[in-house]
């Protein structure tokens, strides 16, 4: 059985641990999950640094403790839970009755601390038995920072394909993204009868092509000069030269959706 919250705070004292100064022993211990826009922050760099434990605001995993699904559910523990529940927390008690000690343990390099950076924020990833005690006794602590950056354009880019999404499904082209859909540059398409793997980025102007034939003589569309090559085999839309290769199966994607014979 681990230990109570009040044996702790007992055992943080006897080492020199003042609590009227730490305010944040009831603020919440967020995850990195609680990030509304976590799916778009790629990572940009990893650096050794030293970093001051009270701008760490959460961790990045832990199912025992405060692991939530979205930036939707409250926080499960705060910091003075959280330290309750370490798995390792009683046998630190019994081995450091030292302030001393304790310090040079946690702020020992030989085994890996790691923490996630978002912004200006911090989450502890590994070794967090020694982030939070360093965040109590309020010491600085070198770790590998994995710093993430907001990808701007990703984000825009499905916000987009948001909007698309249903307006493709409305001119049956069952529209699929394969998981995991943001990190993901493509889409697959129904198109007549045909699966075709085609860059989000060229989703606006194929729904302009085919508004545009379907705002058009199909069958002057399908043999003008301008449209007469035939891709059969066509499977990929990633570049914009064969954007025009896919307008011949739009015109028979329409045809087929409209119920008519198509002219050849």
């Amino acid at each position: 059985m681990g230990p109570n919250k009040q044996d702790l705070m007992r055992w943080l004292a006897d080492l020199g641990v003042d609590h009227s100064k730490n305010t944040w022993y009831n603020q919440p211990v967020y995850h990195t999950n609680h990030i509304k826009y976590l799916p778009y922050f790629d990572e940009l760099k990893r650096s050794k640094k030293t970093i001051e434990p009270k701008n760490i605001i959460g961790i990045t995993h832990g199912l025992a403790y405060n692991y939530v699904d979205s930036y939707l559910d409250a926080p499960r523990l705060d910091w003075s839970e959280l330290l309750v529940r370490l798995k390792r927390i009683k046998g630190l008690m019994h081995s450091f009755k030292d302030r001393d000690a304790l310090i040079e343990h946690v702020t020992n390099n030989s085994n890996h601390i790691q923490v996630e950076k978002y912004s200006n924020h911090y989450f502890s990833s590994d070794g967090q038995h020694r982030l939070c005690l360093a965040k109590f006794l309020d010491i600085p602590v070198e770790v590998e920072v994995v710093e993430f950056r907001f990808n701007k354009k990703k984000f825009i880019r499905e916000m987009k394909l948001q909007k698309y999404l249903e307006e493709l499904s409305s001119y049956g082209f069952d529209p699929f993204v394969l998981p995991p859909e943001i990190e993901q540059d493509t889409i697959t398409l129904r198109i007549n009868n045909k699966s075709i793997i085609i860059k989000k980025a060229f989703i606006p102007e194929i729904l302009k092509n085919y508004k545009s034939i379907e705002n058009s003589s199909i069958k002057r569309f399908l043999f003008s000069k301008l449209n007469l090559k035939r891709d059969d085999n066509i499977a990929h839309v990633t570049n914009y030269d064969n954007i025009k290769n896919l307008n011949y199966h739009l015109a028979l994607h329409l045809v087929k959706k409209r119920n008519q014979i198509t002219p050849f």
